[in-house]
């Protein structure tokens, strides 16, 4: 699984690309796909935009997907006004490049995160390999952005989906109409991890202590390798909190969502 999921990382699902065996050949097509035709053709023919700023901006996503946006200091570096900055974000997520991920903890005022649409682009563009797919801060930072878009796109429903963050943070909430609560942190494993969807889970109406609470939420806890234990003790706001491999929750949601799975051997 975890060979299948580095695999995804780097070919990413475009039905095209996914069935190419070359994985070298897999990034061209694919960074030709986003260089020539998203940011060239399509765009362009839509709007009216520099697209060697549109390049840039886009860039600037891919080096750190999931980093908190800051709009200001974006349109500093890249010498435009904030305007141009906000309208050329809006450009690439009508175009499903990228998405805004809300901050639930403060959603008016919070600085959102933007992640890629689909991850293995990131990689494309900045002709990584599975090498340094595999590194500790690439290996986080891609899984977490492949997490959060599968949430997005698996929970169409969900009265609300975003991230939490104060002094805490949790990667991913989920919140469903029928009062159930999904709390996602993407770690190699730790009590910080556990502390922030906990602290999520409480400042989001999911119990806290209080055990009269009518919202009770689960938390998972997603790893690189297979975890021990997979169940952990239960938190105060939350059933239970859940050890499980990154690649086994995306196809679980895959799965849930009625898609599929093909494993290279």
């Amino acid at each position: 699984m975890d060979n299948a999921l580095v695999d995804y990382f780097i070919r990413g699902g475009f039905p095209e690309i996914a069935t190419e065996d070359d994985p070298r050949e897999a990034r061209r097509k694919l960074r030709q796909d986003i260089l020539d035709r998203s940011l060239g053709r399509d765009i362009t023919d839509v709007a009216n935009v520099d697209t060697r700023l549109l390049e840039r901006l886009f860039m600037r996503i891919c080096l750190n997907p999931g980093g908190l946006w800051n709009e200001v200091e974006a349109s500093r570096d890249l010498q435009v006004s904030r305007p141009t900055v906000a309208r050329y974000i809006q450009i690439l997520e009508e175009a499903f490049l990228i998405f805004r991920f809300p901050n639930l903890a403060s959603p008016i005022k919070g600085q959102p995160k933007i992640y890629l649409v689909a991850p293995a682009m990131r990689q494309a563009l900045l002709a990584l390999d599975e090498r340094d797919v595999r590194r500790p801060e690439d290996w986080g930072r891609i899984a977490e952005n492949a997490v959060v878009a599968s949430a997005v796109g698996t929970n169409p429903d969900a009265r609300q989906i975003g991230f939490w963050r104060k002094q805490e943070e949790c990667d991913v909430v989920i919140l469903e109409s029928g009062g159930r609560g999904d709390f996602i942190e993407v770690k190699r494993s730790g009590e910080r991890a556990i502390r922030g969807i906990d602290r999520a889970a409480a400042a989001l109406g999911y119990g806290g202590g209080n055990s009269k609470a009518r919202n009770r939420g689960i938390g998972f806890i997603l790893c690189r390798d297979n975890p021990s234990p997979i169940r952990l003790a239960t938190e105060e706001s939350l059933m239970h909190v859940v050890r499980q491999p990154v690649a086994e929750w995306l196809y679980q949601q895959r799965d849930n969502a009625g898609g599929t799975l093909r494993i290279r051997v």
